[in-house]
């Protein structure tokens, strides 16, 4: 652990309290320094507040802690869910030792009385910041306080944002979580700066160009948010201070807290033309973010959505101006070019093309322009290969890339591996296409085993040929069933299996005629009517 992280564990094993830090620091470290601390079967500590994620996580970090060499608790905590029955559940308190445990079940069980509470040791609360959105945490720790008054109870939390919002937040926080201390520990705090200075970073700042049609785009989006502003001012002049809300502020996550702080008290006394416009600024800065934050096709999906009839009767008429036309017709541009027939010549080409698409990489011919992040990207990680390829050290070669979001990171690990126009092909294919019945290529959507498949089925299996000897013992069960040989294996048979097929032709022919000639007089002897004769008859029949 790190200097500034030995600090923390120590000041929340010395006295208890909410220990509230900015986001990076390590939090989850501080969290397995408590387990390793409180984790033994005399102990009974639980951890609320944490998902079964992050618990799973956590246990994973100690486990290959463990496998390094560092000091680990004597076992891993144990994860408690809606999957361990109740007498599980009773033993697994009376073992002890770290429990993580979902509020729900942990309520359940201290009003059943089935955790011993008075025999626990302290509880952990895990993003303590959420205390007040669920209820849940707050009424466990009130229970316990009642019925345990010697327990410990430590709070961690790394959004320390979330604690300026409302009034007196940090004290009702505390207040729920029946703490008197509170531990501060922010990036500029001495003992984190000095830390954190002995490893600086080496950071690379890369300024992208927006193509053409992209700065159009942004550059009607800011007229518009700049129109939107002057019209909230002029049905709000008493309420707005202009200083406070303006274009910048529009176009930034501040627009939030303006809204909170200052018209969420009188949200219901606004007009509905007001209501308009602080949701048409949400959007438009929604649209501000979409258009460097992901590809064309996304942006042009988003944009055509909001060119309905109902989109238009909630909005403040910002459709309706110069710029919103200039929006709309850059986002088709960047999917279909600027040639305006070029849809009709799509499902031209689309029902001309209809089962020759095998090999064709772009057989309608799009032009989908190209995130230049993607491009960027893909340079970045092209220098980190050569300077990889040049330095060699005892660990593997891994480059991490921080996204926005979980959407970001797939979109990004796609173009990785297929590339950025195999990419916006397929989001084509899926959305746009769709809807105008378009066919896409058939290789666009096959995997690596469809394609080996493929490959399979278009070889031709070559029947292994027979060997000698297989050929000699069908032969011999064709002679001995039916007393015929094909043309080709006779041809391979030897004079003495010709001869044998003679005589036993000849053996057949012979052993007919006899049983013929029997019954030509068994059949003389039993029309004269002799009594006497029908039992000879019998007897040559039966032989």
């Amino acid at each position: 652990m790190l200097d500034y992280e030995n600090q923390m564990l120590l000041d929340l094993m010395e006295e208890d309290g909410l220990l509230i830090m900015a986001r990076g620091l390590g939090m989850e470290r501080v969290l397995q320094g408590l387990i390793a601390a409180y984790n033994e079967p005399g102990n009974l500590v639980l951890i609320v507040g944490a998902s079964v994620q992050d618990a799973q996580y956590i246990t994973d970090e100690l486990e290959s802690n463990s496998n390094l060499g560092a000091p680990t608790p004597s076992r891993p905590p144990r994860i408690v869910t809606a999957e361990v029955t109740v007498a599980d559940r009773s033993a697994v308190y009376l073992e002890g030792g770290v429990l993580f445990v979902s509020s729900r079940i942990l309520v359940v069980d201290m009003l059943m009385e089935r955790l011993p509470t008075h025999l626990v040791t302290g509880i952990i609360v895990w993003k303590a910041h959420k205390i007040l959105e669920s209820c849940q945490e707050a009424f466990i720790l009130r229970l316990y306080r009642q019925r345990n008054k010697t327990g410990f109870i430590k709070a961690l939390s790394n959004n320390a944002v979330s604690f300026t919002q409302g009034f007196c937040h940090v004290g009702r926080v505390m207040k729920n979580l029946f703490v008197r201390r509170l531990y501060l520990y922010p990036r500029f705090q001495l003992t984190v700066t000095e830390t954190l200075a002995r490893r600086k970073p080496e950071v690379v700042e890369l300024h992208l160009r927006m193509t053409p049609a992209m700065l159009a785009i942004q550059s009607s989006v800011v007229d518009l948010v700049a129109a939107t502003v002057h019209e909230l001012r002029l049905a709000n002049k008493g309420l707005i201070d202009n200083d406070i809300l303006t274009t910048e502020c529009a176009l930034s996550p501040v627009l939030e807290r303006v809204v909170v702080a200052v018209l969420q008290p009188v949200w219901q006394e606004l007009s509905t033309r007001t209501r308009h416009l602080v949701g048409d600024l949400r959007l438009l800065r929604t649209l501000n973010t979409y258009l460097s934050q992901y590809d064309c096709v996304t942006f042009y999906n988003l944009t055509s959505s909001l060119r309905t009839t109902e989109r238009a009767l909630q909005s403040s008429g910002w459709m309706m101006l110069p710029p919103a036309e200039t929006l709309f017709l850059k986002s088709k541009h960047r999917v279909f070019g600027e040639n305006p027939t070029v849809i009709s010549d799509m499902k031209k080409k689309n029902t001309s093309n209809k089962g020759n698409q095998e090999g064709e990489e772009n057989p309608l011919g799009l032009s989908l322009e190209v995130n230049p992040k993607w491009e960027c990207l893909s340079e970045v990680l092209e220098e980190v290969r050569d300077s990889a390829r040049q330095t060699t050290g005892p660990l593997p070669e891994r480059c991490l890339i921080v996204s926005h979001d979980d959407t970001t990171a797939h979109q990004l690990q796609q173009v990785l591996v297929d590339g950025p126009e195999r990419v916006l092909q397929k989001l084509f294919y899926q959305t746009i296409g769709a809807k105008m019945n378009l066919t896409p290529p058939a290789h666009l959507f096959s995997t690596a085993d469809d394609k080996e498949t493929k490959r399979k089925k278009r070889v031709k299996k070559k029947r292994p040929l027979p060997t000698k000897d297989a050929q000699d013992e069908d032969s011999a069960k064709k002679i001995k069933l039916f007393g015929i040989i094909s043309q080709d294996a006779s041809t391979s048979k030897t004079n003495d299996d010709t001869d044998n097929v003679n005589s036993t032709s000849n053996d057949r022919a012979e052993s007919s005629n006899k049983i013929k000639n029997a019954n030509d007089s068994n059949s003389n002897k039993i029309s004269d009517g002799g009594p006497d004769n029908r039992g000879d008859a019998a007897a040559t029949e039966a032989a």
